[in-house]
């Protein structure tokens, strides 16, 4: 009889055990999600960004509207067809639009190398935690 209680309490350690890695990987899975979706984001901001380029270099000077943030905007002039890239730490520098269409094009690139590699991750995550589920709902049943 002690052995059949140790057993039963062996089963219910197994089964919180496998509860517990299920709520890790959905954790987990989420957080994938929430990272493809900001990667998402950013590339549809860098495709944006190439087509104003493009649209810049199509006219010499045009009337725009300029973000100041918070949802607001100045009217303006664009003169000139000189691009300035924020290249990290405070520090701007000076593109002609064929430049910045390349460094976008990079950025774009090394943006769709990492969104690949968070949707295999969260495949396999996925698949983890579909294994797991099946796992404890055939232990459930038993």
């Amino acid at each position: 009889m002690g052995d059949a209680k140790q057993s039963h309490k062996h089963s219910e350690q197994e089964m919180q055990q496998k509860i517990l890695m299920y709520q890790i990987f959905q954790r987990q899975f989420e957080e994938l999600r929430q990272n493809l979706l900001a990667i998402e984001e950013r590339i549809m901001e860098l495709d944006s960004a190439k087509e104003a380029i493009k649209d810049i270099k199509k006219n010499e000077s045009s009337d725009t509207m300029i973000p100041i943030g918070g949802g607001f905007y100045v009217h303006g002039t664009l003169k000139g067809k000189t691009i300035v890239s924020d290249i990290g730490g405070g520090v701007m520098l000076d593109k002609d639009p064929n430049e910045a269409e390349a460094l976008l094009d990079a950025k774009r690139n090394e943006l769709e190398s990492i969104r690949k590699q968070l949707e295999k991750d969260a495949e396999k995550v996925a698949n983890e935690i579909n294994s797991i589920a099946m796992e404890i709902q055939s232990e459930g049943t038993q």
